[in-house]
């Protein structure tokens, strides 16, 4: 039998939990048995601190960033760069570099840097420039994952050794990396609707309250357009839910190819949806559903070589501020369009009335 996506999401949902909880569990178990010597005649009493320091960050950037001052502080011999796998397939990237006296972190989470400095592009070219085996590598594997590696070399042109105390401290960034890539899945999956890949009805609330309020504040439009297609149900009936799930996936596919990178496209239930347009006016809002329509008339699902007509649409728009001064005002203005198309017989879009 096949597993349905909800299933799979839930399955694999409680494997990323369950290694997230491991990675913590083995950070503070690496804290507890640090000995309190690591090299002969070298005692690294802030060891702990560095591990927590690494450990409890909230975020890649500040993991990073912890990691490379308690690099210097533990040890100033090695020059280095951390380089992070950012996607399947792509080689890795550099976030981070550091020389004998300072640090440059580039920031994952806004492509921003934290640290800007020519030194930095000339640690960088240094690394370029050195051979092979002047060159170490300490891969950042944890739990069965690679999220990327250092590289380090000596700063005195010595062989690069890497000590125990940054082998150590190397391995709790690796762990800690991985328990904040499993917190971004685990968001992506908490907010994402498993069959199609469009957002859910939780992060559309989420996402209409934080752009309303934005609008207010800047006074820019908020476009938001309801999407019902029509005679779902009596598809799932005469075609088969297997092919009433393909329908969903392909008009999910629809909706991310039809609207802006910046506009927020979410499967509410069953047949329904809702994109959400930041500074969009009810001109562009309109347009846009008029373009959706068009786009949905020509869909249809593939079935034994066939191709079965998908159902059409109706479609309820709305726009800040002209339909609505609260979030659930206009919500229900775009509602009260959605359902005025449908009681129409379908294939239309209707506008909100104006809010007076």
């Amino acid at each position: 039998m096949t597993e349905s996506p909800a299933s799979s999401w839930t399955r694999q949902l409680q494997t990323a939990l369950d290694a997230q909880h491991q990675a913590m569990e083995a950070i503070t178990e690496l804290q507890q048995s640090l000995p309190p010597t690591l090299s002969p005649g070298r005692e690294h009493p802030d060891l702990p601190r560095a591990l927590e320091a690494v450990a409890t960050a909230s975020t890649t950037d500040l993991a990073l960033t912890a990691f490379c001052e308690w690099w210097l502080r533990l040890d100033r011999r090695l020059k280095g760069t951390v380089l992070l796998q950012t996607a399947e397939g792509n080689p890795p990237s550099i976030a981070a570099a550091w020389d004998t006296d300072n640090y440059w972190v580039d920031s994952v989470e806004s492509m921003g840097r934290h640290r800007d400095d020519d030194q930095a592009h000339q640690v960088l070219q240094e690394l370029r420039s050195l051979p092979p085996e002047r060159v170490g590598t300490a891969p950042l594997d944890a739990f069965g994952a690679t999220c990327g590696e250092i590289r380090y070399w000596s700063a005195d042109d010595g062989e690069p050794v890497l000590g125990t105390s940054q082998r150590i401290l190397a391995q709790g960034l690796a762990m800690t990396l991985a328990a904040l890539s499993l917190q971004v899945i685990n968001r992506q999956r908490s907010v994402r609707d498993p069959l199609t890949g469009l957002f859910n009805w939780r992060y559309l609330e989420e996402t209409l309250h934080r752009e309303f309020h934005r609008s207010r504040r800047t006074g820019q439009s908020l476009g938001l357009l309801l999407v019902d297609l029509d005679g779902f149900a009596a598809f799932n009936r005469d075609h088969g839910t297997a092919n009433g799930d393909r329908l969903l996936q392909i008009v999910g596919g629809l909706l991310q190819a039809s609207f802006r990178g910046s506009d927020v496209c979410c499967r509410m239930d069953g047949g329904q949806f809702a994109v959400v347009m930041p500074d969009a006016s009810m001109e562009d809002t309109a347009r846009r559903a008029r373009d959706l329509l068009t786009a949905l008339r020509g869909t249809g699902v593939n079935r034994g070589g066939r191709s079965i007509p998908a159902p059409t649409a109706s479609i309820g728009g709305a726009a800040y501020p002209l339909h609505g001064s609260e979030v659930s005002v206009l919500l229900d203005a775009a509602d009260s369009a959605r359902l005025l198309a449908r009681q129409e017989g379908g294939d239309c879009i209707r506008i909100a009335e104006r809010l007076e």
